[in-house]
């Protein structure tokens, strides 16, 4: 009797695997199975859906416009989200050309 578990042949009769401690199951040898008890499995009977449910070529089942739509949003969202001044500042400081802008103010130039 070999266990299922490691492989290892045990004694018959044994109930627990003498290596890995597992539970042995007792089994029939090919030659032990009578051919009269082996039973063919019965084909499972096909189930064909209601020709109702089916869609037909005519029917799409997401309008070609919706998509379009769609595309177009996401594509005006990524033109807006990218396209404006990469520094947010609203008011941006200009001094005049005898100045320097130092520490966000105008400064008379020292040179």
């Amino acid at each position: 009797m070999f266990c299922l578990n490691c492989g290892v042949e045990n004694e018959e009769g044994s109930k627990f695997c003498s290596d890995c401690g597992s539970k042995l199951i007792e089994t029939k040898s090919i030659d032990e199975v009578e051919p009269e008890s082996v039973v063919e499995p019965e084909p499972e009977p096909v189930i064909e859906p209601e020709a109702s449910t089916l869609p037909t070529k005519t029917e799409s089942p997401i309008n070609p416009f919706v998509i379009i739509g769609i595309i177009g949003v996401i594509l005006l969202l990524g033109i807006l989200l990218f396209s404006g001044d990469p520094e947010p500042d609203q008011n941006p400081i200009r001094c005049n050309t005898n100045q320097v802008l130092e520490r966000g103010m105008c400064v008379d130039d020292k040179m």
